[in-house]
């Protein structure tokens, strides 16, 4: 496609939204994304059993849902979405967003930089305020400093700040490494040529797998900060802690085994193990000495997920296995 051919507003926009058991979020959202009149609006429920595909039914005829009978993964469910559409670019959308008034035009009009595969809008959460969704890739100095034990240290320091992207927000409009996968803009040429999203990454870090291999194949990721997506975070997630800290663990190892190797791929997978061990003997002290029964369970649930999560094994993967997911419409 040719980028003449490229509609940069909002009428040139389809929106993806993928929605497990997120039912009333589910309903907020499309309610904002209905004044911003996108070309369309796909909905992909990963078989939600709070009856969310009903809902779009009843409420929402003018959306396409696609109803899978099994949760396929994130990136399986956004390249269904895809396939699904027609428009030249396409807003994928956690189901526990909501937009904001032009967010679909600021993005849009965003897209126009030729080699722009992926733009991004600023993320604040239920009560307005900016939340961290651009950051460094993993395994390089920035993402080291930019996160625990030197995240406190390069605050304070205010050069470091100002090179962060991570740890303060973004003023203007800019290249930058990665994002959130809870809102970003796909530009339908670039998901094409990458062959989408990895679906070998169930859930977690397939933005990242995407926005590397952006990188690698000669595209740019953008943040768009007069675009603003308000983000709930942890709707679906949250209801599964312990699997989602397994998930995590495991697409983590996945990233490290694919694009790391020698005495790096052996440092960021022992660095990983450590946190995680360093998690572990952290709640068994908060289990010593905490006295509410309701926190003490909390402890042994979160403690249990740690511990599950240091027998992921996960062998070397080094090129990135894309197919498309089966489809359901209804």
């Amino acid at each position: 496609m040719q980028q003449k051919q490229l509609d940069f507003t909002a009428a040139g926009v389809a929106v993806a939204i993928v929605n497990f058991n997120t039912r009333d979020l589910l309903e907020r959202c499309l309610h904002s994304i209905l004044p911003e009149h996108p070309a369309e609006i796909v909905v992909i429920d990963n078989a939600s059993p709070d009856d969310s595909a009903d809902l779009v039914r009843r409420l929402f005829p003018q959306v396409r849902l696609i109803a899978n009978a099994a949760n396929v993964g994130y990136g399986a469910a956004v390249n269904q979405a895809i396939h699904a559409s027609s428009a030249p670019l396409v807003l994928v959308l956690n189901a526990d967003t909501e937009l904001m008034p032009g967010c679909i035009s600021a993005l849009a009009a965003c897209a126009h930089a030729p080699r722009a595969g992926i733009v991004a809008p600023e993320i604040v959460n239920k009560r307005g305020e900016w939340e961290p969704s651009v950051f460094p890739f993993p395994g390089t100095m920035g993402w080291l400093l930019e996160n625990a034990p030197f995240a406190h240290l390069v605050r304070r320091i205010a050069p470091l700040l100002r090179r962060s992207v991570s740890l303060r927000p973004i003023e203007s409009a800019r290249r930058v490494p990665w994002v959130m996968g809870c809102a970003m803009l796909l530009r339908r040429e670039f998901m094409t040529v990458i062959n989408g999203f990895d679906e070998a990454f169930f859930m977690y870090f397939e933005e990242v797998d995407l926005c590397r291999r952006a990188a690698d194949a000669g595209w740019e990721v953008h943040f768009e900060p007069r675009a603003v997506v308000m983000h709930v975070g942890g709707a679906s997630t949250g209801q599964q802690k312990t699997v989602m800290t397994v998930r995590h663990f495991e697409s983590t190892m996945r990233y490290y085994h694919r694009y790391f190797s020698g005495a790096r791929l052996t440092f960021w997978v022992a660095a990983l193990r450590l946190k995680r061990f360093a998690m572990i003997a952290r709640d068994t002290v908060h289990l010593l000495v905490e006295r509410n029964p309701a926190m003490r369970q909390r402890l042994r649930e979160r403690r249990r997920a740690w511990m599950r999560s240091l027998e992921v094994v996960e062998p070397p993967s080094r090129v990135a296995g894309v197919r498309v997911g089966s489809q359901q419409a209804s």
